[in-house]
């Protein structure tokens, strides 16, 4: 989702960012969320730490949220230093602690639905570069909550999640990027 929401943000945003940056931010941001954690899962199978690539068990489901939390970090981190791409600090570290809140819940065996978090962080985000550009990216953000209706009716209808798990994910996923949104405002309008 990080990929197609850097991409949703280049092609929408008001501001142009030379081609350059943008295909170097592609890059950065699909190296960093697909082929690390690919390769870290890999190298993870191979000396057994994780039981199987379909993660099923608490402990495997903990250490996969353990390496997203951390390459997210790495991320939010690394365009934090990057004056013009603040807005891919905001989503990469606020995604870090939203995924934090699912780690924490593992530990006491509660499920949630990633797919419909990684939709509501993107909601949240485009909500969040709505409000700080006064731009009016509501067609988008209405995709993307319909799209999130779909992937929880599919995920209900096979009866891999449940409802509770679909509401718990959608609301941590919004309310932690909305959360940045007021965090990033107070840290950097004041």
């Amino acid at each position: 989702m990080p990929t197609l929401t850097t991409l949703l943000y280049f092609y929408l945003i008001p501001i142009r960012f030379p081609s350059r940056q943008q295909y170097g931010v592609m890059s950065i941001v699909f190296i960093g969320t697909y082929i690390i954690p690919l390769l870290l899962m890999i190298i993870l199978k191979k000396i057994r730490v994780l039981k199987s690539y379909q993660v099923k068990s608490y402990r495997d489901v903990k250490l996969v949220l353990l390496i997203f939390i951390l390459t997210f970090l790495v991320l939010g981190g690394l365009f934090y230093k990057i004056p013009n791409l603040i807005d891919f600090s905001n989503l990469f570290l606020t995604t870090a602690v939203g995924l934090f809140f699912l780690l924490l819940l593992s530990f006491f065996k509660i499920k949630t639905s990633f797919y419909v978090f990684s939709l509501a962080v993107t909601i949240g985000f485009f909500i969040s570069v709505s409000e700080k550009y006064s731009y009016n990216f509501l067609p988008i953000i209405i995709i993307l909550i319909l799209s999130a209706g779909i992937v929880a009716s599919v995920l209900l209808k096979t009866q891999k999640r449940n409802p509770r798990e679909m509401y718990l994910g959608f609301f941590i996923g919004i309310f932690n990027a909305l959360l940045g949104i007021l965090l990033m405002n107070i840290l950097f309008n004041s």
